[in-house]
């Protein structure tokens, strides 16, 4: 994992995903963390762009088949459940907000529920897909000591850059008197401004020409 920028910079990150606008975010803190993944923010380490067909046994629902991308297990009003992302969807919602002993899909729980079910019948066929196949997602994570403080997800592959100055790299920051308190110059050309004027100097001072108070 890298880091970006020291202590008291104050970095940007601009990134876009695929061939979408570039999006910008201005953190307050460094140095910074920076994760991308070529999956949807909230996906567990069972996510599967295709999908996959998954089989279990239910108290509540008997032998159930569901074609899905991900899937995990979550403890709902003291019940063990099982919730999971069908095709196309790429949030959770709210599982434990459903109803124990229900399968649903309603307007008060955006995300499938199924309780009590059997570790003694749950198999995976992962040659079975989704009936097609899903946009590319990624994810961008931003992080501090640790603790996230940004994340963003969309379409399409995720690039980035990171900028810990006022100024984009190959730029020198310079103080200025006006609105916003600095300017930006290109720093090969400013070395190179400065190196004139060096050898300027001294071929002044080898002539005498240039006094000392």
């Amino acid at each position: 994992m890298m880091s970006y920028c020291k202590a008291g910079d104050k970095p940007t990150v601009r990134y876009k995903f695929g061939t979408g606008n570039e999006k910008t975010f201005k953190s307050p803190y460094a140095p910074i963390e920076v994760i991308t993944k070529n999956t949807p923010v909230d996906a567990t380490s069972n996510y599967n762009q295709q999908g996959f067909r998954i089989g279990l046994s239910s108290i509540n629902a008997g032998n159930i088949g569901l074609i899905i991308t991900d899937y995990k297990f979550v403890t709902a009003q003291g019940i063990l459940c099982f919730i999971w992302k069908a095709c196309g969807e790429y949030s959770w919602g709210t599982g434990s907000s459903c109803p124990a002993g229900s399968i649903e899909l309603a307007a008060g729980c955006p995300a499938h529920l199924v309780t009590a079910y059997s570790a003694s019948f749950y198999e995976f066929n992962t040659n079975v897909k989704c009936p097609s196949p899903n946009v590319d997602k990624s994810s961008i994570e931003v992080r501090y000591n640790g603790l996230t403080i940004f994340q963003d997800q969309g379409n399409g592959t995720v690039t980035f850059d990171v900028q810990c100055s006022n100024c984009p790299d190959g730029q020198c920051e310079c103080k200025t008197s006006e609105y916003p308190g600095y300017c930006c110059s290109d720093c090969n050309s400013l070395t190179g401004e400065i190196a004139t004027i060096k050898s300027a100097v001294k071929v002044l001072n080898s002539k005498g020409s240039v006094s000392h108070v």
